[in-house]
């Protein structure tokens, strides 16, 4: 969603236990895997490009690693059915906030 909390992008998800080795940004990487796509604005959220998830304290990263310092992230504390949290571009020394986010768990 963005700011005024109008979905852009509605999309399934699969995330996988593969590494995602293209990514410019220290951690634990996985791949992610876009099963369907309901809606799709690709200028806000890039599903056609390889994204990729990591956890680390509780807390899930998925998206945009391999273009460096220009990563596009859906930050949010895990729990068991939903996560929700924020979106934001992150480079060196910025951060600006893009929107929202929820995911929700189907099996």
């Amino acid at each position: 969603m963005d700011l005024n909390h109008q979905v852009k992008v509605d999309a399934t998800v699969r995330f996988t236990k593969e590494k995602a080795t293209e990514s410019c940004i220290g951690g634990q990487w996985k791949r992610v895997v876009v099963e369907r796509k309901i809606n799709a604005d690709e200028k806000f959220f890039p599903l056609n490009e390889l994204l990729a998830y990591d956890v680390e304290r509780g807390e899930l990263t998925l998206g945009r690693t391999q273009v460096c310092d220009g990563y596009r992230f859906l930050t949010g504390k895990l729990r068991p059915r939903m996560i929700s949290g924020a979106y934001k571009i992150v480079g060196p020394g910025y951060s600006e906030k893009l929107g929202y986010f929820s995911l929700n768990k189907t099996q």
